[in-house]
């Protein structure tokens, strides 16, 4: 700091006024360089936290909606059980059901086979 200011006050005023425009010229391009580098690389390094961030955010979501397809399988799976519960039960119902109809028709050939008409001898 003590360079720039004795630079300041005891060459600057022996400078011809096209130095002194040329040194604040370079002064300000290095200057803005510097920050143009500095912010550049805050920049780089935000951009990589933003990735970073992102991606978490991306395996968060796929995590959810992990669990939420297990749970909705877990529940697919429960609702099948229960189909095959319902499945097992109609398919008893109708083979007791099948039993009784072919009960139903030996009996009724039985029947029939009682009260055959007779050959009318009498006409």
């Amino acid at each position: 700091m003590e360079s720039i200011l004795g630079f300041l006050k005891i060459t600057m005023p022996s400078l011809a006024a096209k130095d002194i425009q040329t040194l604040f010229k370079r002064a300000l391009h290095y200057d803005l360089g510097n920050k143009l580098e500095t912010f550049e690389t805050e920049y780089d390094v935000i951009e990589d936290l933003t990735a970073r961030f992102n991606m978490d955010g991306a395996i968060l979501d796929l995590d959810t909606m992990q669990e939420t397809l297990r749970k909705q399988n877990k529940e697919l799976i429960e609702q099948l059980a229960i189909c095959h519960t319902s499945i097992r039960k109609l398919e008893t119902t109708v083979s007791g059901l099948v039993a009784v109809i072919n009960g139903q028709e030996q009996r009724l050939r039985r029947l029939e086979g009682n009260f055959q008409p007779s050959s009318p001898s009498h006409l």
